[in-house]
């Protein structure tokens, strides 16, 4: 499945979620911290290497707003003032990302919204563009439910093992 995955999404793109996007943030930081910052904790060093080689078989990585947004409020506690270094690295990182969004109006509209709220329910409109890796597994079900694109993190996981 993983392997259909990349050759179908190679060119296209992947959408990388909060989580693992904050992953792949703090671990091209400061590999140290995936261990001791509280968004991290779950993940190990492995799990950063993994993710960040998964998704050099991508041409384009995806992210929104949406996703932005949690990112900073997540990890607003890494940065100290007036040391903002850490947004400075999301800034640069994301730098080789493309950005799409869609409207917050078009979203309400839609019954993923109703079921998961903004973010993710952006992630699954943007699933009909790009494939959508989350560790979130109440994401992944629903998607994979209706036949949409996704990847659990954890397929990358024993996928490399």
């Amino acid at each position: 499945m993983v392997n259909s995955f990349i050759k179908k999404f190679r060119e296209r793109g992947i959408l990388v979620d909060t989580n693992l996007l904050i992953l792949l943030l703090v671990g091209t930081y400061d590999e140290k911290l995936i261990s001791s910052f509280k968004r991290t904790i779950v993940y190990t060093v492995e799990d950063y290497r993994n993710l960040e080689t998964f998704l050099t078989r991508f041409g384009k990585h995806y992210y929104t707003p949406n996703i932005l947004t949690e990112i900073t409020n997540l990890t607003d506690s890494i940065n100290s003032e007036p040391n903002f270094s850490f947004f400075l690295h999301i800034k640069y990182v994301l730098n080789n990302f493309k950005e799409d969004r869609v409207s917050s109006d078009e979203i309400m509209q839609l019954k993923s919204f109703m079921k998961f709220g903004l973010t993710d329910a952006v992630n699954c409109k943007l699933s009909d563009n790009y494939l959508v890796l989350t560790d979130d597994l109440r994401l992944y079900s629903y998607l994979a439910n209706q036949g949409l694109p996704a990847i659990n993190f954890n397929h990358i996981r024993n996928f490399y093992l």
